[in-house]
C-alpha cells in the first residue's frame, strides 16, 4: 500500500527540515508540501530535502485538498510541520487501512515529557476515543478514495479536520492508533496554556453546535489564537 504523506506549510523553515529527515528514514514513499505564501525559505528547505512542493494560498482547506489531488497513493497521511516522529508512522498506518472495516483514523497525541503537556494529551486522547474523531495535530489518515468521496475538507467548518473525520465516519470505522505523534504546544506557549485549553475547549463546542458554518464569533477566536 502506498502512503502519500501531505505536510501544508507557510514560514515553517525552522521545522520541515527535521520532519522530511525523519519521514525519508522511515522509507516515505511520496512527501508532498503544500505551501501557503511563506515568506521565508520553506519551499527551498523542502526542495533539498526531497519533497514535492506545490503552493496554494487560500487557505489550510484548500492547501489540504490540493496536495490530495495531487497525492499518488492509495492512502493519504496528513502530517503538521511542527510534528515529532515518535515511531515509523507507516506500518500503523497500513495495519488500521488493512482491516476494511475502517477508512481512516489518527494517532495518540502527545504534547511534550512535563506534566501539563501530558494531562492535556491524556484529555485529547480520551476525547478523540470517545468520539471517534481525531483532530489534525494527531496525524489523521484516510484511503485517498474515501477522501475524495467524501468531498475532502470544507471550508464552512470552523474546524475542518473534525469536520472530516466526522463525514469519513459515514464510510466506515475510524481508529486511534495506540502510537503517539508529538505535536509541538507552541500555541499553548504563545498564548498562555489555561487560555489556549480554555478557547479549545470553546472552538470544539462551537463545532458541535454549528458543524456546516462557523459563528462570528468563534472564527474571531481562532483568529486571535493563531495570530498571537
Amino acid at each position: 500500500m502506498r502512503i502519500s504523506t501531505l505536510i501544508p506549510t507557510k514560514n515553517e523553515e525552522a521545522r520541515i527540515g527535521p520532519l522530511l529527515d525523519a519521514l525519508r528514514s522511515y522509507g516515505a514513499q511520496e512527501v508532498i508540501v503544500c505551501d501557503g505564501s511563506s515568506t521565508d525559505r520553506t519551499r527551498e528547505i523542502a526542495q533539498e530535502k526531497g519533497a514535492r512542493v506545490i503552493v496554494e494560498t487560500g487557505g489550510l482547506a484548500a492547501q489540504l485538498n490540493a496536495a490530495a489531488r495531487e497525492a499518488s497513493g492509495e492512502g493519504v497521511f496528513f502530517l503538521s510541520a511542527d510534528s515529532t516522529l515518535l515511531c515509523d508512522p507507516y506500518p500503523p498506518i497500513r495495519k488500521a487501512l488493512s482491516n476494511p472495516k475502517n477508512v481512516g483514523g489518527g494517532f495518540s497525541l502527545d504534547l511534550g515529557e512535563d506534566i501539563q503537556w501530558k494531562i492535556i494529551s491524556l484529555g485529547a486522547n480520551f476525547r478523540a476515543r470517545r468520539m471517534g474523531l481525531p483532530m489534525g495535530d494527531q496525524g489523521i489518515f484516510l484511503w485517498r478514495d474515501s477522501f475524495l468521496r467524501i468531498g475532502g475538507f470544507r471550508k464552512g467548518p470552523l474546524l475542518p479536520d473534525l469536520d472530516l473525520m466526522d463525514r469519513a465516519r459515514d464510510l466506515g470505522r475510524v481508529v486511534i492508533l495506540k502510537e503517539k505523534l508529538r505535536s509541538s504546544p507552541r500555541r499553548y506557549e504563545e498564548n498562555g496554556l489555561l487560555r489556549n485549553w480554555l478557547a479549545n475547549q470553546m472552538l470544539l463546542a462551537a463545532h458541535l453546535q454549528f458543524p456546516d458554518r462557523a459563528p462570528k464569533w468563534a472564527e474571531g477566536l481562532l483568529k486571535r489564537l493563531r495570530r498571537r
